[in-house]
């Protein structure tokens, strides 16, 4: 028996157990054994066919586009491998093109996420400088309210003074009658107490001034909080949608695969028989 006749033997009833194995299930041995068939013979189409079918079912299209290349390069009329090819061909773009639009969706939600997480930051350091700009009014108005007060006590006391000064400057001048010696002393608790009052007075507008200042920076905070939910809202709703569109392009692909798929087990299923009864 001749090498060529020899090699052809082998490759026939490997190739018909690599077939049988294909048909119980143990796809990984089928592919071990028309692997074998074609290390042995690199013309056997047939098992080239079958290595690219296998391998088309599994979406290993750059595989099956090689094998496939390899049968119409055999055997330029086989219009089953020709189909196969283009089928192939046409998955291995649509799997390309998921895989894109799937890192772009991914970088989309990553730039998405800082651009959050730099509005979260600038509204932090914003809070932050309100609350220091708040200490520092805060501190300048108790510093203000302090000096108001020295200055008022200062005033009262020269006051004090000068009310003394001109008694005395009276007194020595003219002796005035008893009547007018015994008002002179209420006439002094009068003012006393006037001087009083206003210190009181101004304390207590002092007092409402730093209250009226807090008010305002508790307001200008919530409104700043309002606007950083409002924000926060509003991006939720634009990854809500993308991620729903993103969702609907994964159900119309793989239902379109689904399609593909079982009508190219139907032509399987129908080339198994064919191959069965030659057998």
């Amino acid at each position: 028996m001749s090498l060529c006749t020899t090699q052809y033997s082998y490759t026939l009833f490997t190739s018909y157990d690599a077939y049988q194995a294909y048909i119980k299930g143990d796809v990984q041995e089928a592919i071990t054994l028309f692997g074998s068939c074609v290390a042995q013979n690199p013309c056997d189409w047939q098992s080239l066919y079958n290595l690219g079918t296998i391998a088309l079912n599994q979406e290993r299209y750059d595989e099956a586009i090689k094998h496939f290349e390899k049968v119409v390069e055999l055997e330029p009329d086989h219009d089953s491998a020709r189909e196969r090819l283009l089928y192939a061909r046409r998955c291995e773009e649509e799997q390309k093109k998921k895989r894109a639009d799937s890192e772009q969706q991914k970088q989309q939600q990553s730039e998405q996420q800082q651009q959050k997480s730099d509005a979260q930051n600038d509204s932090s350091s914003n809070d932050k400088h309100d609350d220091q700009r708040g200490n520092e009014k805060e501190s300048h108005g108790d510093s203000d309210q302090s000096q108001q007060h020295d200055d008022k006590s200062n005033q009262q006391e020269q006051n004090l003074d000068q009310e003394k000064n001109d008694e005395s400057e009276q007194k020595a001048r003219s002796q005035p009658s008893s009547s007018k010696n015994e008002s002179s002393p209420q006439e002094r608790d009068n003012a006393s107490s006037s001087q009083a009052h206003e210190h009181d007075a101004d304390e207590k507008r002092s007092a409402q001034q730093p209250q009226q200042g807090s008010g305002a920076q508790q307001e200008g905070k919530q409104e700043e909080k309002e606007l950083g939910n409002a924000l926060e809202q509003q991006l939720s709703k634009a990854e809500r949608g993308l991620l729903e569109a993103a969702d609907e392009i994964d159900r119309a692909a793989q239902k379109q695969l689904l399609y593909r798929v079982l009508s190219q087990d139907n032509k399987e299923s129908n080339a198994n028989k064919t191959a069965r009864n030659n057998w």
